[in-house]
């Protein structure tokens, strides 16, 4: 009986993968919450980030640029950007990874950080629709952020 499910695995491996070939850009929308070492929530309001993931299908490999804006105030509020690597453990429907890279914090403000962060996701789905989920450590700002969101 298991038998059967084989040819059925192979050909949603083969798709999964082929997706990612043929669409090796991915947008990444996400809303996060911040806590600070001592427990306390730094926000009041989620964080909103944006980020275009480029996979690299022949390298275990990918890579993201993201924008972040603290609080609801889209426009006015404090940005932050970061460019990370992913090591994603590329399965049909569900795929962990590691990411990790550098950011500039509050760029353009008097209260500008610049550090490294680092975390762990998963993301649900085939090609590039999915959801996902993810805790990252910043750690010039001594907090860690959650943030779930979808991938288009």
């Amino acid at each position: 009986m298991t038998k059967r499910w084989i040819p059925l695995l192979g050909a949603v491996v083969v798709f999964a993968a082929d997706a990612q070939a043929q669409n090796p850009l991915s947008l990444w929308l996400g809303a996060s919450r911040s806590v600070r070492d001592s427990g306390d929530v730094t926000l009041k309001s989620s964080d909103v980030s944006l980020g275009l993931q480029l996979d690299v299908p022949m390298l275990p490999l990918a890579f993201r640029g993201e924008a972040s804006v603290a609080g609801s105030d889209i426009v006015d509020g404090p940005k932050s950007w970061f460019m990370n690597a992913v090591l994603p453990l590329r399965l049909p429907a569900v795929q962990p990874y590691l990411i990790g890279g550098y950011g500039v914090y509050s760029r353009g403000t008097p209260f500008e950080t610049k550090g490294l962060n680092y975390g762990a996701g998963a993301r649900i789905g085939l090609g590039r629709l999915g959801f996902f989920g993810e805790v990252r450590r910043h750690d010039k700002l001594h907090r860690t952020t959650g943030t779930i969101g979808i991938t288009l």
